[in-house]
């Protein structure tokens, strides 16, 4: 038996259905879900953007990396001035994929300052 028992019926114009469309596209719900939430006031939670996966993967490599400088310069060995420059610009390629992501570019722009 279902625990919703209750119908409720709306009508919508062409553009509001197009809205309607356009917002449940960008969460993970579908449309009865999604809508249902809306008229609750509950969170809808958003598509995982599938180049996050990319960008944590990438931001562990610059981490490691980090860390491995930190340890040698904290055991007072000396760290070459090129690899501290080399990890301050991969972290610069990071925040600009982030915010490339963000705007909505793809995997291939990852990396690539324009």
């Amino acid at each position: 038996m279902r625990k919703r028992e209750r119908k409720l019926t709306v009508r919508l114009s062409e553009g509001e259905w197009i809205f309607i469309d356009s917002e449940v596209a960008k969460s993970s719900l579908r449309k009865e879900a999604f809508v249902r939430a809306r008229i609750l006031r509950k969170p809808i939670p958003l598509q995982k953007h599938p180049d996050i996966s990319l960008l944590i993967a990438e931001l562990n490599r610059i981490g490691n990396n980090v860390n491995q400088l930190a340890k040698n310069s904290n055991m007072g060995k000396p760290v070459p001035k090129k690899e501290l420059l080399l990890a301050k610009e991969a972290f610069e390629k990071m925040e600009w994929s982030v915010l490339e992501v963000m705007k909505g570019g793809t995997d291939k722009d990852l990396g690539k300052k324009v």
